[in-house]
């Protein structure tokens, strides 16, 4: 498979986890826009469905850890969400408002269950920001969903069933065929080791680009760096600038 245009970059690329967890707040506006004054030119998010059918950016299934309403985002409609704050301070962004306000980032998109899929299809249709996006699931059958819908035009990772796919073609030295673009991997997968050189080298041999998150310890981003990876997703987008600037990727 040929590179998505999404995945084209001369170095390996910072990604802002939740636009950089590490500053208190997550998947805000105001996260997003920190990541961005400091120079990122990729984000990673999340996306539900709320009770009348808007994509909004959130991470956890529930409200209950970053908000003072306890219960399921998708149970509350985009009305109430409005009046709901993050950290008591924070509202809850759509997906539209990151690309209406930023339309040259590159957001990598994790859609968190399966209602939200047919909306998705829908937006993208609409931003026609395929060169722009990239889509990460712990669920094989929404990213085929979304593989069937819009076959190469959109860039998709590796599904975990994918990822052990490769990791054991990679100790075999043995070719596979996926519909992946890349491959957006933990140091461990279900309590596999995955991120070696072997595997890495492999994947590339693949035409599959190695992302890794989410990596927050500056030695550890520096090490993985060295063994050849692709791209560092973090939520200490301070310490990840600083060991790129460190080896001239920034």
């Amino acid at each position: 498979m040929l590179f998505h245009k999404y995945l084209k970059n001369k170095t390996p690329v910072a990604i802002a986890h939740r636009g950089g967890s590490n500053s208190g707040i997550e998947n805000t506006m105001e996260a997003f826009e920190n990541a961005i004054n400091k120079g990122f030119k990729i984000i990673e998010t999340d996306i539900q469905i709320t009770k009348d059918k808007k994509l909004v950016v959130f991470h956890d299934l529930t409200l209950d850890r970053l908000t003072n309403t306890k219960g399921l985002v998708k149970d509350k409609t985009w009305n109430e969400l409005k009046k709901i704050k993050i950290l008591g301070k924070y509202s809850i962004p759509l997906l539209s408002d990151i690309f209406d306000k930023w339309p040259k980032i590159k957001i990598n998109i994790d859609p968190k269950n399966d209602e939200c899929i047919d909306y998705l299809i829908c937006f993208l249709r609409e931003y026609n920001c395929f060169e722009k996006i990239c889509i990460g699931s712990f669920s094989g059958k929404r990213l085929q969903r979304l593989r069937k819908e819009f076959g190469p035009k959109l860039c998709t990772s590796a599904g975990p069933l994918e990822v052990l796919k490769l990791k054991l073609f990679s100790l075999i030295n043995l070719s596979i065929s996926i519909d992946a673009n890349c491959v957006q991997v933990p140091l461990k997968y279900y309590g596999i080791n995955i991120i070696n050189k072997n595997f890495i080298k492999f994947c590339q041999s693949q035409n599959l680009m190695v992302h890794v998150w989410t990596i927050n310890d500056i030695l550890e981003i520096e090490r993985l760096l060295d063994l050849g990876v692709n791209g560092i997703i973090s939520d200490n987008i301070e310490g990840l600038k600083k060991i790129f600037k460190k080896k001239n990727y920034w």
